[in-house]
């Protein structure tokens, strides 16, 4: 279960998730979306489950090397969401990508995800 968006009270949030993931309610795991290194630091100095993972977006012009080194330094998963752009044209239509997607006799999304994983 995943805290989409940090809002006023992350700590209560996250207090609540890890009550239920300790209590076995139905929970595998504790994540969040859209969190920088401040509030993952907050989190993590405030409670003893560490979130699995980290959904921030993410994409071939957007690739977060510094918060993605943080997530991998503490063992968080991070999750790309919107890897191709919102399906923005400008990726798609970008000609590095659509000469290594000619080249390879693939589509450029397949370029972008490729590139990303």
């Amino acid at each position: 279960m995943l805290i989409h968006w940090p809002m006023q009270d992350d700590l209560g949030t996250y207090r609540a998730l890890e009550e239920a993931y300790r209590a076995g309610k139905l929970l595998r795991s504790i994540g969040v979306s859209n969190f920088n290194r401040a509030q993952l630091g907050e989190i993590m100095a405030n409670f003893q489950t560490v979130p699995v993972v980290d959904q921030i977006e993410t994409s071939v012009l957007r690739q977060q090397t510094k918060l993605h080194q943080y997530l991998a330094d503490h063992q968080i998963v991070h999750e790309a969401w919107s890897p191709l752009g919102e399906g923005a044209g400008r990726l798609f239509n970008h000609p590095i990508l659509k000469d290594l997607a000619a080249k390879y006799d693939h589509t450029t999304a397949q370029v972008m995800l490729r590139y990303l994983t």
